[in-house]
């Protein structure tokens, strides 16, 4: 991975540990992605262990829009990896409520190194949900890259007809997706718009591997310009 100077503090969780740490080095880590988050701030960098071989973070974190902005947050496992055994792998905290792993409202945000897996329930965004312009986030600019989405079509699939996306970007601008790996997703990037056209959304080297007879749009992508 690149080597980029950030000013902030740089942040560690470790799920296996049972008590919640300070977070400042790997040995007193926090033990959930929210409390690292919760803790951090702009252009802080958290880096997350993976669990056990098979076992998930299971949460919905939400970055806050305006004291998080150049939020980084990174797997320290295998890469995004080919399944859920490979990686730092997530996925959102319940499979009946409709909400993402990952909720970023803040701009500037880079996503890197982790495995997202999908809920049943998860409409937009099962991995991870962008806002700018909509009264609840404030996110341009940001970055997600070398990320393995891979729906849970197995255990838990979505309800027929479902449009279940991987990534949902809403009026975002000057967004990017590279090196990513999708895997039995019925969407892979979704992106439309509540207030305002998105633009300049930038999708390079990805792999993509979709249902056919579920869907199956890589990119799925209205109201946009540039």
């Amino acid at each position: 991975l690149p080597m980029v100077f950030k000013a902030g503090t740089t942040r560690f969780v470790d799920g296996v540990r049972s008590t919640d740490g300070p977070g400042l080095d790997v040995g007193n880590a926090h033990n959930t992605i929210q409390k690292g988050v919760d803790k951090a701030g702009f252009e802080d960098v958290i880096f997350i262990r993976p669990l056990v071989l098979g076992t998930y973070y299971t949460e919905s974190v939400i970055v806050p829009p305006t004291t998080h902005r150049g939020l980084s947050i990174i797997g320290t496992g295998n890469g995004k990896g080919g399944s859920v055994y490979q990686a730092c792998t997530w996925r959102n905290s319940s499979n009946s409520v409709d909400d993402s792993a990952l909720t970023l409202r803040a701009g500037h945000c880079t996503v890197e190194n982790v495995h997202f897996f999908s809920r049943a329930a998860q409409e937009l965004g099962f991995g991870i949900k962008a806002y700018w312009n909509t009264g609840s986030g404030l996110n341009i600019g940001s970055a997600i890259v070398n990320c393995g989405f891979s729906a849970d079509k197995a255990d838990h699939p979505a309800a027929a007809g479902l449009v279940q996306s991987a990534i949902r970007f809403d009026s975002n601008e000057g967004m990017r997706v590279e090196d990513c790996v999708f895997v039995d997703c019925r969407v892979g990037i979704a992106s439309g718009s509540t207030m305002n056209a998105w633009k300049e959304l930038w999708v390079v080297n990805n792999h993509f591997n979709g249902l056919a007879a579920d869907i199956a749009a890589d990119l799925f992508l209205s109201d946009g310009t540039n």
